[in-house]
């Protein structure tokens, strides 16, 4: 009983500590050199979780990237400074104690970058990929520097290849497992690991990005005059972000411009406004002839009334006002251009009185302008983008404008209209096939992954 009393007491005193840490500030920071070199790393682990989570939740894959990166960073020196772990930074030699200030200074600036945009986020990311890469080993010691990759798309290979970097790989004997499977060890060198590891064992969801976390055992071997070893495995933890297979869902939304008859109303500048009626014209033609021996005929045509309107065919029509003698009309040709008729006399004699030929006719029609006109939008179906896979909506020729909306897993959306890009996706219009075109970004093509 009075050994767990002691140990719920040492728990306690941890916790405490541990709480004093996340809650100092810089004005505290002569205070934390008193502070042990593991109750730090606890605290600097701490930190880098909590946007290991929300990265990964998130599939903010820059962010995840970094910060897995630095995760493996304090896992080694960790496992570097093993029996110095219960000393102040200040006991740790001058190359540990740059060392353990570099990681102090990356776990700030990552969570600095955690609550920025992306793009003001990167020189924070920067900064913590530059610290983190450029650690030097330590000597004769076995060591992990990176892990890669950080960020997996779909599809699915049979196989992922994942690769360690470190220290002394050749003689530690790494080991790697995920999901309770140990990974195939396909090479191994003194600077690098090359693992298998089965589909099967990381599955992609659909809809939601998944993170992975794998178990690396590194087995260091420690002699004393070539004779007397002693082998003490050390123990990493390597993260992977699986992206959904589903990125986004994507709806274009565009609407056309045809062309269409402007019929001319008529109504004067500046008139009230009112149901719009169509403005009918109107002429009269006159024809007369006195000879009684021969039907002679005139055609006479009419153009727009101005240039750019046409004349609308459908609405033409002729109607008689006044005839004599021998007549007749009608309408000769007809089109958009303007029309043609043809009006006939004869002069006759009734009742020994002679009478002229002649014929009054109305012509009536409705002129028109010929204009683009922008008919209201219309949406197509949603559809999936997926990795590895281009998605391509056609549209009509007679397009005028479109959006893309983009409707990303986590939640997020954005709009385009014409060609753009992001951090995850392309859109590229193309206008000789009327299509866009929509491909997911890999993010091995972006600065900050691996």
């Amino acid at each position: 009983m009075w050994a767990a009393m002691k140990s719920c007491f040492k728990a306690a005193v941890l916790l405490a500590a541990v709480c004093c840490l996340l809650s100092a500030g810089p004005e505290t920071a002569q205070a934390q050199d008193t502070i042990s070199v593991r109750l730090a790393l606890v605290q600097a682990a701490s930190g880098v979780d909590e946007v290991v989570a929300r990265s990964g939740r998130e599939g903010n894959y820059v962010m995840f990237a970094a910060a897995a990166s630095l995760k493996s960073a304090i896992e080694s020196f960790r496992n570097a400074t093993r029996d110095q772990l219960d000393v102040p930074p200040r006991g740790l030699s001058a190359p540990q104690r740059q060392r353990f200030e570099d990681i102090q200074r990356s776990v700030e600036a990552l969570q600095r970058a955690a609550t920025e945009p992306l793009p003001q986020a990167r020189a924070s990311l920067r900064e913590v990929r530059r610290l983190t890469d450029d650690a030097p080993p330590a000597a004769g010691d076995v060591q992990l520097a990176g892990a890669s990759p950080s960020v997996l798309t779909p599809p699915s290979r049979d196989e992922i290849q994942y690769t360690i970097r470190g220290a002394g790989l050749d003689r530690s004997e790494p080991r790697l497992f995920f999901s309770g499977l140990e990974a195939a060890r396909r090479s191994v060198s003194a600077r690098q690991a090359v693992f298998g590891i089965p589909s099967s064992a990381l599955p992609f969801s659909e809809t939601a990005a998944s993170v992975y976390a794998g178990r690396l055992v590194l087995t260091d071997r420690q002699c004393t005059l070539k004779v007397f070893c002693k082998n003490t495995p050390r123990e990493y933890t390597v993260l992977l972000l699986m992206m959904p297979a589903r990125l986004a869902s994507v709806q274009v939304t565009f609407n056309r411009a045809v062309k269409q008859r402007i019929y001319d109303s008529g109504a004067a500048l500046g008139a009230p406004a009112g149901p719009a009626v169509d403005k009918l014209y109107t002429r009269t033609f006159d024809y007369s002839n006195d000879d009684l021996t021969l039907l002679s005929c005139s055609t006479p045509s009419q153009a727009p009334h101005a240039p750019g309107y046409f004349i609308d065919t459908d609405s033409l029509s002729l109607t008689v006002k006044s005839s004599t003698g021998e007549s007749r009309s009608r309408i000769a040709s007809a089109s958009s251009t303007g029309f043609t008729l043809e009006l006939c006399a004869q002069a006759r004699i009734s009742q020994l009185i002679k009478t002229s030929g002649a014929i009054s006719v109305q012509a009536s029609w409705k002129e028109y302008e010929v204009a683009d006109v922008v008919l209201p939008s219309e949406a197509l179906a949603p559809q999936p983008l997926r990795w590895g896979t281009p998605l391509e909506v056609s549209l009509p020729p007679d397009t005028h404008a479109s959006t893309v909306e983009v409707y990303y897993f986590d939640g997020s959306h954005v709009t385009y209209s014409g060609d753009a890009s992001d951090e995850r996706v392309e859109v590229r219009w193309d206008e000789a096939r009327h299509q866009v075109r929509l491909t997911a970004r890999d993010p091995s093509s972006l600065e900050g992954t691996d």
